[in-house]
């Protein structure tokens, strides 16, 4: 479940948020760590960009985002882009 936390953003009752901060990238947040999903807008919604190894943000880009995890954040970002009703597709690096 999800709550609007501007126009551009959600927070999951799970802890996480899923927010536009740039036409060009979203930040997933997750406690005190920020994951930054760069996207390109088309021509019905936005094309997510998925590295095969992401990193979180500096301060915390030292910890390891293990492929069980980023598999978790991709479901996460996915299941607030639905709820914000945003299209998508997904490219893969």
């Amino acid at each position: 479940m999800f709550d609007w936390i501007n126009k551009q953003g959600v927070k999951s009752n799970e802890g996480y948020v899923v927010q536009q901060i740039h036409r060009f990238y979203f930040y997933y947040i997750e406690g005190e760590r920020v994951l930054k999903v760069f996207v390109e807008p088309i021509k019905n919604g936005i094309e997510i960009i998925l590295e095969p190894r992401p990193k979180w943000e500096p301060p915390s880009s030292a910890d390891q985002i293990t492929e069980a995890k980023s598999v978790e954040i991709e479901n996460r970002i996915l299941d607030a882009l639905k709820f914000m009703g945003i299209k998508y597709t997904i490219k893969r690096k």
